[in-house]
């Protein structure tokens, strides 16, 4: 019980690190990757789920591809939990590469978690036509809301480049099976011809 506390702000720190890592890259590139691989080692010797959980998500936090090799595995991992950890930790990592296990995992993984993760991480990355793609064909096709609900955010927040979207969106505001999912749209549509006016 005493050691609790402590493992709770060790574990914090751990986070706080991981975004260390990503601050200093442009400024300290030699310290940036020396506590990338810090935080990589200790996955590398993780014990437990919960313990490789974590740092996943402290990777994540870092968005470094000095990272990819050890969270590879875990992208493919029997366990949702630590699948979807590892997708998540993908959302700063740069890259096509990326962007391709992404599109992947939101199109052809099992769990909804997972995919969810994946749409998520799109959010905080560029889009490109793969990536708009994957994410059009989740938005009308996936089973899961959520899958839909953060791919709609994401390709609403692409409508500049992608004129489509917008009649995409109102598509969906009248047919999507989730009155969530079709709410969410038609508040899109009405915010969207408000600041037309």
């Amino acid at each position: 019980e005493r050691d609790q506390p402590h493992s709770q702000i060790s574990a914090l720190c751990e986070l706080m690190l991981g975004n260390m890592v990503r601050h200093l890259e442009s400024t300290a590139p030699k310290r940036s990757a020396r506590l990338a691989d810090d935080l990589v080692e200790k996955l590398r010797t993780a014990s437990t789920v919960e313990r490789s959980r974590h740092l996943l998500l402290a990777l994540g936090n870092a968005g470094s591809p000095r990272a990819m090799p050890a969270m590879t595995p875990f992208l493919s991992h029997e366990n949702a939990s630590l699948r979807s950890t590892a997708v998540a930790g993908l959302r700063w990592v740069p890259g096509e590469a990326v962007d391709n296990i992404l599109v992947e995992k939101l199109s052809q993984d099992p769990a909804p978690v997972v995919r969810e993760e994946a749409a998520t991480a799109f959010g905080f990355r560029q889009v490109t036509s793969i990536t708009f793609n994957a994410q059009k064909k989740a938005l009308l096709s996936d089973k899961s809301d959520k899958v839909r609900q953060n791919a709609l955010n994401n390709l609403w927040s692409a409508r500049s480049e992608y004129p489509e979207v917008v009649p995409l969106v109102r598509r969906v505001a009248k047919e999507d099976s989730s009155k969530d999912v079709r709410d969410q749209a038609q508040g899109l549509i009405s915010r969207y011809q408000e600041d037309r006016r």
